[in-house]
């Protein structure tokens, strides 16, 4: 008896809960209809999102039944798990109106390089001053396939004097998934014309050797002039991996102790007057770099690769460190460029190619995809590239293979031949055979 009223008890606990839960939403004041990560609706399942890249959640929602009256509402969508910091990020107020009104916001979560492969709850919430309203949904974080963290860039001394040669110290770390070789480097003073260049090799920690490295710290030495004015002067780091198709820039400032800025002035002696000339102003960046393309439109067939060379010429006085990217172009080739990272001087010019390959499902049209070249962190400019699938031509056959033919033909033609020839024969004998038929034996008897 006392079991059946413990279970009794348990049940209306249960029973209460639910109610109380029903109640709860009943009375909720919005409805998160959907919720989409990096494109992909989520709801019952776990999406999948890359280490170290930026996930963009995308929230859709409208007010219940029971809202009468507007109210302003933010979204909010948190990433819990992560041990070092919160993930969260929140759009600004907006006015939610009673109706079938929908709302579509987008906010982006940036997750960090060091964040471990496991699961993590996403959440998402719909707040104003009187209540919340939250889902809850499950993420898998996996390590991206290519990526190099530049974890920071030191200058051991707080200042460099001219004439002595700056050591720049950049440490990097492979935080994805597979082995990076001939990670390119590259230090530059753009103000002062100079550049420095290393290769690294990187492995991922899971497949470390004895005399593997996962991350590694690169020096890389820039001779400061003797004539360099005293000033701050702004210093770049960049590093190209994978083959070029991922690029990383950035930048701090290095102190130069040098020779005092001569300022213009007036001397007077000997009734005869002297100044000292301003240099001449630098060219604006619009000007200062040239592009030059040998075409900007090219077709291949499915499968094959063609490449749009680029010149770069630098009009300016000082270096430029540029990076090159494509966009737009995974839905119907594989786009590559070499080099895509490069330092040019004042003064001199430089070449690059823009490799694109056809995909074997591509649709036999023209389509188009864009060059992106940055000057440092600034967008230099955009250029559109075309690129035109067309069907694979028949394979022709080789000269062997015709000779091959022909041969075959002849020993064909030849056998019929033979046999025609065995057939008159052997009708010419039958038709013999009748003309002159063979005599009876006369028979003999011996004794």
């Amino acid at each position: 008896m006392n079991k059946l009223k413990q279970f009794g008890a348990i049940f209306m606990l249960i029973a209460l809960a639910a109610v109380m839960a029903f109640s709860a939403s009943a009375q909720e004041s919005y409805v998160i209809d959907k919720v989409f990560v990096n494109d992909v609706e989520v709801d019952g399942d776990s999406a999948q999102v890359d280490i170290g890249q930026s996930v963009e959640v995308v929230v859709e929602l409208k007010a219940s039944e029971n809202l009468t009256e507007s109210r302003d509402a933010k979204v909010t969508v948190e990433l819990d798990g992560y041990e070092h910091d919160t993930i969260r990020e929140s759009t600004d107020m907006f006015t939610v109106s009673p109706g079938n009104v929908r709302y579509r916001k987008t906010l982006v979560l940036e997750i960090p390089s060091d964040m471990e492969e496991d699961t993590y709850t996403l959440y998402v919430r719909v707040s104003d001053r009187l209540e919340t309203v939250e889902k809850q949904f499950t993420l898998y974080a996996e390590k991206t396939r290519h990526l190099i963290d530049l974890i920071g860039i030191v200058v051991p001394t707080p200042y460099v004097n001219a004439g002595t040669t700056a050591s720049v110290k950049v440490r990097l770390e492979n935080v994805g998934a597979k082995t990076e070789d001939s990670v390119k480097v590259v230090a530059a003073i753009e103000k002062l014309g100079l550049s420095d260049v290393e290769w690294v090799d990187l492995v991922p920690s899971e497949i470390i050797g004895d005399d593997e490295e996962e991350s590694e710290t690169v020096t890389l030495l820039l001779p400061i002039p003797k004539e360099t004015p005293t000033g701050e002067y702004e210093l770049a780091v960049g590093i190209a991996y994978n083959d070029g198709y991922k690029t990383s820039v950035a930048k701090t400032t290095i102190n130069v102790k040098g020779v005092a800025k001569e300022e213009k002035k007036e001397e007077t002696g000997m009734g005869a007057a002297t100044s000292v000339s301003e240099p001449a102003k630098p060219l604006p960046p619009e000007k200062a770099l040239v592009l030059a393309f040998d075409t900007t439109s090219q077709s291949a067939e499915l499968g094959k690769e063609v490449a749009y060379k680029i010149t770069i010429s630098n009009m300016g006085a000082d270096a430029k460190t540029l990076s090159l990217s494509t966009a737009g172009a995974q839905l119907f080739a594989d786009a590559r460029i070499d080099p895509s990272f490069l330092t040019i001087e004042g003064g001199q010019k430089a070449d690059a190619y823009v490799y694109a390959k056809v995909k074997d499902d591509a649709e036999l049209k023209t389509s188009q995809f864009t060059l992106r070249v940055k000057d440092g962190e600034k967008l230099f400019k955009e250029v559109q590239l075309s690129l035109t699938a067309e069907a694979a031509k028949a394979v022709e056959k080789s000269s062997f293979l015709s000779l091959e033919d022909d041969t075959l033909k002849l020993t064909f033609i030849v056998l019929v031949i033979i046999l025609i020839v065995v057939g008159l024969l052997i009708a010419f004998r039958r038709v013999r055979g009748n003309d002159y038929p063979l005599e009876p034996i006369e028979e003999r008897t011996y004794y």
